[in-house]
């Protein structure tokens, strides 16, 4: 590049986004540095949610995901569903083993495989960007037996969680992207063929322990990091006589569990409901941040998952406004 070339070249600047970042990150090391305490038993906190809750229910699905993907399971394990969910979604069996995959296993099963998916060349990066947006929700276990058995002390509204989370990522995944024209890729008639003959090798399984291991440790260091920084700006709220709806609204943006933790314990049962429906379609900054970390290298946009998910929070909170009157009468 010539000087006169650098002279006259665009200089990027930063975006909305990345600057509002930063200042919250520099204001939650000033709030740490400053509440050291404070800090580290909320670091302690994650740790514990971490061991108890995190690893038991995610690692087992994490080592099974990349196992299936590698075998070739997936693709028998979506053949029931092919046809709806690829007219749906526009989807390759491929792509719909995944979304299967993680509707039912949580989040981040689906997207491990979607990415693994993306890596083998199975999928092409639009389709692994739309699979991405329809198979990140949280897990049946977390909904039914944290949030609606344990904190709600009502099954019945864990299992509608759960339903909510499903129906909002598939309408959400048609409304945005099941409607377009989707192109034909030059594999077209490969993926129409039978599904590959289930596989298994010798490093098979050792790789996936590897894998699942890294990615866990990965996703349990942003849920410290996130448990310590609700914790941190507890002290703002508190300093400024801050509501309990406005805690709750908070810590559900920042992260799912201590979200819909702190919105149980809110006294408008009705609001409560649908501010938990709106934190499940929404799953959380951590989340979000987690599914960065998956995409990091892979020159996938996040931008359709980001929309899909504004979406899946407003239809799982108009869904349980309309059934929350019923149950929460």
């Amino acid at each position: 590049m010539t000087l006169q070339q650098a002279h006259t070249k665009k200089v990027t600047r930063p975006r909305i986004g990345t600057i509002c970042l930063s200042v919250l990150l520099l204001f939650t090391l000033a709030l740490m540095l400053r509440r050291a305490d404070i800090a580290a038993n909320c670091m302690r906190e994650g740790l514990t949610l971490s061991a108890r809750a995190i690893v038991p229910s995610l690692f087992p699905f994490m080592v099974l995901s990349e196992i299936i993907v590698a075998s070739g399971i997936g693709e028998w394990l979506a053949l029931p569903l092919e046809r709806p969910l690829g007219k749906l979604l526009g989807l390759s069996r491929t792509g719909c083993s995944a979304v299967v995959i993680g509707l039912v296993c949580g989040f981040p099963v689906g997207a491990r495989c979607a990415i693994l998916s993306y890596q083998k060349g199975t999928v092409d990066r639009a389709e692994c960007e739309r699979v991405l947006s329809c198979s990140s929700i949280p897990s049946a276990a977390f909904l039914i037996s944290t949030v609606g058995t344990t904190l709600w002390k009502n099954t019945r509204f864990g299992v509608l969680l759960y339903i909510c989370a499903v129906f909002s990522a598939i309408l959400s995944g048609f409304l945005l992207y099941g409607m377009q024209k989707q192109r034909k890729p030059d594999n077209w008639n490969k993926r129409k063929s039978p599904p590959a003959k289930i596989h298994f090798e010798a490093g098979m399984f050792p790789s996936a322990i590897k894998s699942a291991t890294l990615n866990t440790l990965l996703i349990c260091a942003y849920v410290v990091f996130f448990c310590t920084l609700t914790g941190t700006l507890e002290i703002v709220l508190e300093r400024f006589s801050a509501s309990e709806t406005t805690h709750a609204i908070l810590s559900a943006i920042l992260e799912l569990s201590g979200g819909v933790s702190v919105i149980a314990s809110l006294n408008n049962r009705q609001f409560a409901a649908l501010l938990t429906g709106a934190t499940v379609g929404w799953s959380g900054l951590s989340v979000h941040c987690q599914m960065l970390s998956l995409c990091d290298g892979y020159d996938l946009s996040t931008r359709p998952y980001l929309k899909a998910k504004l979406v899946q929070a407003i239809l799982c909170a108009i869904v349980i406004a309309i059934v929350s009157f019923a149950l929460f009468k």
